[in-house]
């Protein structure tokens, strides 16, 4: 091990010792949860600096002050989606507790931000190719960032109008399946209010940065699996927990893992590298893991702009006024940009149209106080047993979520938690009159949404997709009518009904399944030979393969450029011009391909039509023979040489990749062919044949047994790039392989790589800790 380093720093009230793991993990020891979390931000930070700084200046609108004016849309984006509520109203709306275990994280990354500061050759490489330094935090800057918080209901909102108005319900149904499917009803607001540019500030609020090569990449929506086994189904007697959220794929990745012991609580799991506490591990009694639960959290309102006040809009039978508050963007090497941002009485005014007299306006759950993503996490890390772990989650925020936990008793849950608008009046499918006649009334949480305890069948699961009924006691309107197919949630019920002797290993391995199960649906529709001889070549293909996405399988290629790419295309197409010859549709319905590829990757629409309409086999045998086409332009001629790696490959490359100031091998790991699509368990969502959304970050838990949990985070637990903990578990990944997530002292003691011990400044110390802007951190009594 490494020689012990010590750092002196004000705020604490004894001493933290960080112990970091041969494979990065740092394991926080204090004597109380306040220093505990002291230490976890400290420890964060020390890992994650400069993309914790790039997330809080995205989010706060600063990005502009140290990069320059091209950023100030972005800046203006930001800021009107922060957080306007009073910081007391934010604090009211967690445990009591919470405020000082937030503001003693904050501490901990400004103690770090301080050293690196006084000390500059400690600071990251990054800083010095950006040319700015860190900036210390306010634990304001946690409670009033939302951006990372947005889901798409406003989009989908915005597109169903439009497509409604110009197609009718026929080609709406083409471009977005609903489950359960639903009558549109008439139109609240003229869908010819609403253009291209209705969503422009939306959408640039969702905008991800890259500096090396100039582009700019929106994220990926999120997805996940998760799932918990009673003692009954696993070898050992004990419940498994396991937990992959999917997320876009960054350099580095968007979470890390952490173990934090205090008194209270001994805590270990993964979390985003901005925030305190744990949102998937466990704490040596509990296990717990997340998936993202699909809900309706944000409403589209139009409103009469007043005939001759552009400062007013129609509230009921009133003129209210719009709401402006003047924000002053710093921008580097230039003069400040003075912008004004907008409100009406239910949110961040998206759009003012003076022409047509109208204003669009955005309500957004994610806005109200408490629904800070994952901050909630902070109240689970001392849950005793199951029972206390789902009545802690009535305070749930956001995002929604499946939680699935298993307790040291052998009970296991699934519980989905948030905070889900109620509409008394509408579905929430369209854009509706801001009026008053469309309000929400309240909100449902947890105690009044789905969940399931101990089920006979020893097992709870989550995929994303529409699992509402499997809590047979709940009846409700459905928190959101857009959900991720079903592919892999019917995997999972397969695969864990099919034995009762379940490992961690074996666990692992499911998460790492790449059996793509609309294959197994399919397969009828090859049973006979076809002419073409493209076409038969891919029918033959598929029907000897074994419907596993593996890197080295050409029918794996074929079928998936078939079924997400030539298929849909047509038969969405063909599907149009039937409904314009019934009239359901309107003629020109064939530039259906701008609108209905919107969800392309979604099968469900493609596979339904083959399904429910007869008269399609010449059609599958062409589309066949156009994917074979198409992997010949991309692959060349010698078929013998295709494979799913050699048009699917996993390469993370960091912000700054592209920068001649830094290495070229240290900001990317290069291509390397990847297993896995996306309706796999081990998803691999990908475009322009490059790997963009899966589970860099994943967990199995051993209930009981925690030392023989296991982890992995791709590519590595540090984000700095001369670390060597940056980049050196991306091959450990890329392999389906993990580690040890090691939990009792003895087992940390003996991987132990480096140890940094904290120690209390003496109360007239010249340094000071803060909360953030310079507020001091107050010393009362433990």
């Amino acid at each position: 091990m490494q020689p012990e380093t010590e750092s002196v720093v004000a705020g604490l009230y004894g001493a933290v010792v960080i112990t970091t793991d041969e494979w990065g993990i740092p394991h926080i020891v204090a004597d109380s949860a306040r220093d505990a979390f002291f230490g976890q931000g400290y420890a964060q930070a020390r890992m994650r600096l400069f993309q914790m700084d790039l997330w809080r200046r995205r989010g706060l609108g600063l990005l502009a002050d140290v990069l320059g004016g091209e950023y100030v849309e972005l800046d203006v984006a930001a800021r009107t989606f922060l957080s306007r509520h009073p910081l007391e109203e934010e604090y009211a709306a967690y445990p009591s507790r919470d405020r000082e275990r937030i503001e003693s994280f904050v501490a901990g990354i400004n103690a770090w931000v301080g050293e690196t500061l006084a000390h500059p050759e400690s600071l990251p490489p990054e800083f010095a190719v950006v040319g700015y330094p860190p900036s210390m935090w306010s634990a304001s800057d946690l409670l009033r960032i939302r951006i990372h918080g947005l889901s798409s209901n406003a989009e989908e909102e915005v597109a169903r109008a439009r497509t409604l108005a110009r197609f009718g319900p026929g080609i709406e149904r083409l471009r977005r399946p609903l489950d359960p499917e639903q009558e549109f009803g008439d139109a609240a607001v003229d869908a010819s209010l609403l253009d291209d540019g209705t969503l422009d500030l939306y959408r640039a609020a969702h905008e991800g940065i890259s500096f090396g090569d100039g582009s700019r990449r929106a994220p990926t929506p999120d997805g996940s699996n998760n799932w918990a086994i009673a003692g009954s189904r696993t070898r050992s007697g004990r419940p498994i927990v396991a937990s992959d959220p999917h997320r876009i794929m960054t350099f580095p990745s968007l979470r890390v893992l952490v173990h934090v012991t205090c008194p209270e609580f001994d805590v270990i799991g993964m979390q985003e590298p901005y925030m305190p506490g744990v949102v998937a591990g466990h704490n040596g009694r509990v296990a717990f893991g997340i998936t993202i639960a699909p809900a309706d959290l944000e409403d589209v309102y139009v409103y009469d702009l007043h005939p001759t006040d552009d400062s007013l809009y129609r509230y009921a039978d009133e003129w209210m006024p719009i709401r402006t508050l003047v924000e002053q963007i710093p921008v580097a090497g230039s003069a400040p940009v003075t912008r004004e941002l907008r409100f009406t009485r239910h949110g961040p005014v998206l759009k003012i149209d003076a022409e047509r007299r109208v204003v669009i306006a955005l309500r957004a759950a994610w806005l109200e106080p408490g629904m800070t993503p994952y901050l909630a996490s902070l109240d689970m890390a001392d849950a005793i047993d199951v029972d206390e772990y789902l009545e802690r989650l009535d305070g749930w925020g956001n995002p929604v979520l499946n939680h699935v936990v298993a307790d040291s008793d052998g009970r296991i849950a699934w519980q989905v938690a948030g905070r889900v608008p109620v509409r008394p009046n509408w579905n929430g499918l369209l854009p509706v009159s801001g009026d008053g006649s469309h309000e929400w009334a309240g909100w449902r949480t947890a105690p009044e949404l789905p969940r399931l305890t101990d089920p006979p069948h020893g097992w709870v699961r989550s995929a994303n997709h529409n699992n509402l009924a499997e809590d047979p006691g709940w009846d409700a309107p459905p928190t959101s009518y857009e959900w991720y197919a079903g592919y892999r949630a019917r995997r999972l019920a397969t695969m864990l009904s099919s034995r009762d002797d379940w490992t961690v290993e074996a666990s692992a391995a499911l998460q790492n399944d790449y059996l793509v199960e609309p294959a197994a649906q399919l397969m009828g529709y090859f049973d006979e030979p076809f002419v073409d001889p493209d076409a038969e070549f891919a029918r033959t293909q598929i029907r000897a393969w074994d419907q596993r996405m593996t890197t080295d399988s050409a029918a794996a290629a074929i079928f998936d450029k078939w079924l997400y790419t030539e298929l849909p295309r047509a038969i969405r197409r063909e599907a149009a011009r039937r409904l314009a010859a019934t009239g359901e549709a309107d003629a020109a319905a064939d530039v259906l391909l701008d609108v209905a590829l919107l969800t392309l990757g979604d099968a469900r629409t493609d596979i339904g039509l083959l399904a429910d309409s007869g008269g399609w086999e010449p059609l599958v045998a062409s589309t066949l023979a156009s994917a074979v086409a198409a992997l010949r332009e991309e692959l060349g001629p010698e078929t013998e040489e295709w494979s799913w790696g050699a048009v699917h490959v996993a390469r993370l490359a960091h912000p700054l990749h592209g920068l001649g100031a830094l290495d070229a091998h240290l900001t990317d790991t290069g291509a390397h062919p990847k297993a896995g699509s996306s309706d796999t368990l081990g998803v691999s969502f990908g475009a322009d044949g490059v790997q963009t959304l899966g589970a860099a970050t994943r967990v199995v838990i051993d209930v009981g047994d925690w030392d023989a949990s296991v982890w992995i985070n791709s590519p590595g637990q540090d984000g700095a790039l001369d670390s060597p903990h940056a980049r050196d578990l991306f091959d450990v990944w890329l392999a389906d392989d993990y580690l040890p997530l090691l939990y009792s002292p003895d087992r940390i003691k003996q991987h132990a790589e480096s140890r940094t011990r904290l120690l209390p400044a003496p109360k007239n110390h010249p340094e000071s800790a803060t909360a953030g802007n310079g507020t001091p951190l107050e010393r009362t009594n433990p």
